[in-house]
């Protein structure tokens, strides 16, 4: 409707940019749907619930995610992927501590990791560490890494 709105007041940038945004959220829920079925049908299996936390963290409710990583650890103590999500949890919430603490738990349990090389990095950024931020992120752009610091 929104998008239908802009396009009858002339507005084709803001029709693009709405259409945009509904793809984003329908896909969002496609994913949540498949991932919540997911987790009912296999409640023994951790990695939907990782999937579900990653959704959580992309709509920044930290809360749900951590809700999901915390479920799934539970599941599987040595779950290094969810382990490595719950650091990037913990920096978003401002924990830098925890996060980092996080962040070396999941390096020692899987030193393969990539994401973990972006949040340490950006651990090291959001303190000020330049060098420490950029060495961090070059190890996260040799495991193929393509985000943005």
């Amino acid at each position: 409707m929104l998008v239908d709105c802009a396009r009858a007041h002339g507005d084709a940038a803001e029709a693009s940019r709405r259409e945009e945004s509904r793809q984003k959220s329908a896909e969002w829920h496609a994913f949540y749907r498949a991932r919540r079925l997911q987790a009912r049908e296999s409640p023994r299996e951790p990695l939907p619930r990782l999937g579900l936390a990653q959704l959580w963290l992309a709509a920044d409710q930290l809360d749900r995610a951590r809700s999901e990583l915390d479920a799934a650890i539970a599941l599987d103590p040595r779950f290094c992927r969810a382990i490595e999500v719950l650091g990037e949890l913990e920096r978003r919430a401002g924990r830098a501590a925890e996060a980092r603490a996080r962040c070396d738990e999941a390096l020692t349990c899987d030193p393969e990791l990539t994401e973990v090389h972006l949040t340490v990095a950006r651990l090291a950024r959001d303190a000020g560490r330049t060098e420490e931020a950029a060495a961090s992120y070059a190890r996260y752009r040799e495991r193929g890494g393509t985000k943005d610091l």
